[in-house]
């Protein structure tokens, strides 16, 4: 147990310096809830905030990124529909390609955005972290309301050749070009057109319009950016995606709606999940027997109204075809259902999702459904399987999918103009090993030294770092890899025991390590009474051992510790300081639920000595 200050007077000895530092792995990720596969190591250090130039010039502009954060596109805010630019046309897009004329004009007013091919957009703002899903919508816009545009243009390399789909998802109405052709477009939430893919380097454009305000769900607030994503599959490879799907305009429930679907399976012992989710009560009947009843539920009740909640069923199906029905206790129009059946036997898999087409009835009324229109957020959480990504590189917390097969790998930039980057980054005391991940030849700089080439993805140091040291790499010239998508992942450091210095662990190049740090240090004790051991400041909690033997431990202040027996003899004192998720979270995944005050973490100090007076007491 922390001890309590003396007292009566004492003499303090600052004993902050002198310490050596061994980092304590604490994660487990047996269980693959960190990253995928599971058992994947997380204990090694990593790093995945940098700075980073795109200038050799002294007087360069150091700008902050993240490891697999750089893909780019050009966002333009929303403008009244008659005063948007043109979009590009198909000799515009050679010359763009050609590097004869920019991606957009100087004097028109398009944003950057970047995202990351495997962990989405930077700043979920909330979105994500009570999904702990990678988001699908990767490209924000502000709102286009009535009579207004937002556009999003990019140019996608890819090392596809030929036929591929082209998709791009948003909840609003869209127009899309391709190469500077306007591509056909249907209605709903996904588009998919078929495109030919036949040079490395192509422009993607598309215009998103009419889109509601404020997203029903349970996070809604007004002027809640508008998300989409785009990506390329091979043909026929993205898999059906279920949306909310209701009654056509002008169609009133009448007191229940029977929705109808049909499924056929071509061979028995299949294994089915079901997921049905709606804010009024249902009934699930499969070829006419009820297998699940929904009651309404009203958790989240608001002012557009309920938001729909999703439960799960499991089911065994036959070969054969099959009827599923899910009848709505539905009295008003807009009420919606969601509804994703996935059934698998051995490596087969076969879908029936709701949306529009399926058969409908209510009261005198028979017909199918439409796509419901709205922002309701992503669905993927929702999935009875899994679906590709729109991201190539998201199978490390998604897992591979179920049904259709990944994305094809594709990169976006917004100048074809090629340019060397540098990166600076620190490493801890005691490094030994650095694993860079880079997707680009480069050199490397160590501390003062001079730069030389890198020719393998793992460095090994002469000898081990005795402080926090900088390292810098340069990079080829590049157009498309640009800041944080030049590396695939962290810079991964290997370490060894080393002295360490007190302070914040941000400065000593462990910002995102979420384990423990033992500060460890002999020490020559007084002779007198016993003395206390005085932490100063700490971020984290605290075990202390002497001589190999746990005295105490606190989580929070004041972290002092009696030391008995400890007078007048050299003891071994070990201060371990463990960490929170947090560090960890906010560096190596998108989550939004990692907070700028959990970041700090470490022996802040100043550590003492305290030393009873002898005389105090006679």
């Amino acid at each position: 147990m922390p001890a309590a200050a003396p007292p009566y007077p004492a003499r303090t000895i600052d004993i902050s310096t002198g310490w050596e530092g061994r980092l304590v792995p604490t994660l487990d990720n047996t269980w693959g809830d960190l990253a995928l596969p599971a058992g994947s190591s997380v204990d090694e250090p990593q790093i995945w905030t940098m700075r980073w130039t795109e200038t050799d010039a002294p007087e360069a502009h150091w700008e902050q990124t993240r490891a697999t954060y750089g893909n780019r596109v050009r966002v333009l805010p929303p403008v009244p529909a008659a005063k948007a630019p043109g979009p590009l046309d198909r000799a515009s897009a050679a010359r763009v390609l050609a590097g004869e004329l920019p991606l957009v004009a100087p004097d028109e007013d398009w944003a950057v955005s970047l995202y990351s091919s495997s962990r989405g957009i930077p700043d979920p703002d909330g979105l994500l972290g009570n999904k702990g899903l990678v988001t699908e919508e990767f490209v924000r816009v502000p709102v286009p309301g009535s009579g207004s545009v937002a556009r999003v243009r990019a140019i996608v390399e890819t090392d596809h050749r030929g036929t591929a789909d082209l998709h791009v998802g948003a909840a609003a109405a869209k127009r899309v070009w391709w190469n500077g052709e306007q591509v056909p477009t249907g209605s709903g939430y996904l588009v998919t057109t078929r495109v030919e893919v036949a040079q490395p380097h192509n422009i993607l454009e598309y215009e998103l319009s009419e889109a509601q305000d404020r997203p029903s769900q349970i996070s809604a607030k007004a002027h809640a950016p508008l998300g989409s994503y785009f990506c390329l599959s091979r043909p026929d490879g993205f898999a059906q995606r279920p949306q909310f799907m209701c009654l056509p305009e002008g169609v009133c429930p009448d007191g229940s709606v029977t929705y109808r679907g049909r499924l056929r399976l071509p061979c028995d012992d299949a294994r089915a999940v079901l997921v049905v989710g709606a804010a009024a009560g249902v009934t699930v009947l499969l070829d006419g027997a009820i297998v699940a009843r929904q009651e309404k539920v009203e958790y989240y009740e608001s002012d557009w109204g309920a938001v729909p909640m999703f439960f799960r069923h499991e089911l065994a199906l036959g070969a054969g075809d099959h009827v599923l029905e899910v009848v709505a206790d539905s009295v008003l129009a807009r009420d919606v259902v969601f509804v994703d059946l996935v059934a698998c036997a051995g490596s087969d898999a076969t879908a029936l999702v709701s949306g529009a087409g399926w058969e409908a009835e209510t009261g005198e009324w028979h017909g199918r459904t439409a796509e419901s229109a709205g922002r309701r957020g992503e669905l993927q959480h929702c999935h009875a399987a899994v679906r590709p990504h729109p991201l190539p590189d998201a199978e490390w917390l998604t897992g591979a999918p179920v049904l259709g097969v990944a994305v094809l790998p594709v990169r976006s930039t917004d100048d074809v103009r090629e340019r060397a980057q540098r990166f600076r980054f620190t490493v801890p005391p005691g490094t030994v090993s650095l694993d860079l991940p880079l997707e680009l030849p480069a050199r490397v700089r160590i501390a003062d030294a001079a730069e030389q080439p890198l020719d393998r993805r793992n460095l090994t140091l002469p000898q081990p770092l005795g402080e926090p040291t900088e390292i810098e790499i340069v990079t080829a010239p590049t157009a498309v890899l640009r800041g944080g998508s030049a590396w695939r992942g962290p810079v991964r450091v290997g370490t060894v025991p080393a002295p360490l210095p007190l302070g914040d662990w941000r400065s000593l190049g462990l910002g995102g390590w979420s384990g423990g740090v033992t500060y460890a240090r002999d020490l020559e004790v007084p002779p007198g009474p016993d003395p206390v051991l005085d932490l100063g400041r700490v971020r984290g909690s605290v075990a202390v051992h002497v001589d190999g033997e746990r005295i105490g431990e606190a989580f929070c202040a004041p972290y002092r510790f009696g030391l008995p027996g400890a007078a007048g003899r050299t003891v071994r004192i070990e201060v371990t300081v463990h960490n929170t998720l947090a560090p960890y979270l906010a560096e190596a995944t998108p989550t939004a639920w990692a907070f700028p005050s959990q970041l700090s973490s470490g022996l802040l100090g100043p550590v003492t000595l305290r030393l009873p007076d002898s005389d105090a007491g006679e």
